[in-house]
């Protein structure tokens, strides 16, 4: 049998950090499972995660690094 774990993301997590899932943020912080930009995220191809999450974190983005 394989391995039946979702891969759940929480980018841009900062201090709140969810249980069950990979807790991303730039800065390190207790409980950041992955110090990372997640505007240049490595390590997660095309449709290779089952779900993420995100919560205040557009609003950082300028327009050029969202088109």
């Amino acid at each position: 049998m394989g391995n039946n774990k979702l891969i759940k993301l929480h980018l841009g997590c900062g201090t709140i950090i969810l249980d069950g899932y990979v807790n991303i943020d730039i800065l390190p912080a207790q409980g950041v499972d992955v110090i990372s930009d997640v505007r240049k995220l490595v390590g997660y191809g095309d449709a290779s995660v089952d779900e993420v999450y995100l919560s205040h974190v557009l609003e950082h983005f300028s327009w050029k690094d969202t088109h």
